[in-house]
């Protein structure tokens, strides 16, 4: 491990002006680790800019603010944080899949796709991961940097009550709150805060959960009918996920979100022992033992069969 951090060092200290890859929907530890970096290697001197498939939620602008003040510049290194597969990139970032540099990540599902890689698996976040890189550098972060590490390591934790926290998560955590991080505000804006359509949708999803296998297995569709019904965004998926698990007998989480006519995002969710890693990465997609998805395509009968079907017999 000493080795893999020494080699990501010495990347950053040679890379040049880079652009820096977040994954398609982004969520915190994506975003949080791509503005830290580019923090990061503004204070080595280098220009930076993060670039996404989808624009920024709106809830993440205090991270994302002050994305192009280098201006204009030719990129000469490409650096992708958070992203386990390149097909994760969306279709707007497909010309650089083949040209990523260097990776940073903590999903034990990534595929290797960079030239270099940085992956802990055992990391709660990739924030969790650049926060030790930082340290073996002794990069001291600014406090945007702090407050971007604390985003990421809090949301892919569910503030901190994932099986994915550690003592070293907890000790990350305090490190960036005594360099001044506003955690209490970080923690109602992104777990309490939600607007008055999202309780309405979140109030009839919960009425429209399906259960399956004595109800080890519960699932929620949000069809494009739905979207339209209640005005949905990209960033209204967040955290619709933890829906299915709420219920104590459910083991197994789904949650079908329809792209297109014949596109679903899937997402999956493990309260027990089901690895849901593994299931998501049979279906074409990755993630974590508890938290997972994958793309499917057909329609939305025969998706919603197969996900069924693949929960029962990993049940």
């Amino acid at each position: 491990m000493d080795r893999l951090f020494a080699e990501a060092a010495q990347f950053l200290t040679e890379c040049k002006d880079a652009l820096i890859l977040t994954h398609q929907a982004p969520d915190g530890d994506t975003l949080g680790s791509a503005f830290a970096l580019q923090g990061a290697l503004r204070l080595m001197g280098k220009k930076a800019r993060v670039v996404c498939h989808d624009s920024f939620p709106e809830k993440f602008k205090f991270i994302t603010a002050h994305n192009d003040d280098d201006g204009d510049f030719e990129a000469q290194n490409i650096i992708a944080v958070d992203v386990a597969d390149p097909r994760l990139l969306g279709e707007k970032l497909d010309g650089y899949k083949d040209r990523v540099d260097f990776c940073i990540d903590h999903h034990a599902s990534n595929v290797q796709y960079a030239k270099n890689t940085l992956v802990i698996p055992e990391a709660s976040a990739t924030c969790e991961v650049l926060f030790r890189l930082f340290e073996q550098m002794q990069i001291t972060p600014t406090l945007h940097m702090a407050t971007c590490l604390y985003t990421g390591i809090a949301t892919d934790t569910g503030c901190f009550k994932f099986s994915n926290t550690t003592i070293d998560t907890h000790i990350a955590a305090a490190v960036l709150i005594a360099y001044g991080v506003d955690y209490a505000w970080i923690n109602r804006q992104m777990f309490d805060v939600k607007t008055k359509e999202r309780i309405k949708l979140e109030s009839f999803l919960g009425g429209q959960t399906e259960y399956f296998f004595d109800d080890r297995v519960a699932l929620i569709a949000v069809t494009t009918d739905i979207q339209k019904e209640y005005s949905m965004t990209p960033n209204d998926f967040d955290g619709i996920s933890s829906l299915t698990t709420r219920v104590e007998s459910v083991e197994i989480g789904i949650v079908i979100k329809q792209r297109g006519e014949k596109t679903f995002k899937i997402s999956m969710r493990s309260t027990g022992d089901v690895n849901v890693g593994k299931l998501c990465v049979a279906l074409g997609g990755g993630g974590h033992a508890k938290a997972a998805g994958c793309l499917l395509n057909g329609t939305f009968e025969e998706v919603k069969e197969k996900l069924i079907k693949c929960a029962g017999e990993a049940l």
